[in-house]
């Protein structure tokens, strides 16, 4: 049901079949996300730029919140928690 709608990006790629097919999903979203961006641009180019401004600015708010809540931040002092076998 998941690749059937595009959303399979929102499952946890452990339960996908092959892990490349996150790309497909996001790329449809685009396709239909991107028409609301372009009408603003046309109808109204001070409301699409401000719309554009507040989703990027709300996209890396986001991503730094979820980099905060799972301790998601890497450096060189962490490489043996991803090469060393409980």
């Amino acid at each position: 049901m998941w690749h059937i709608l595009f959303i399979s990006n929102f499952n946890s790629h452990m339960k996908q079949c092959l892990a490349t097919t996150w790309y497909l999903p996001c790329e449809m979203q685009l396709y239909i996300l991107s028409p609301i961006f372009l009408i603003l641009f046309i109808k109204t180019p001070m409301i699409g730029y401000v719309f554009t401004v507040l989703c990027i600015s709300l996209s890396c708010f986001l991503n730094f919140i979820i980099t905060m809540e799972y301790k998601l931040i890497d450096g060189p002092g962490r490489l043996a928690e991803h090469y060393s076998i409980d």
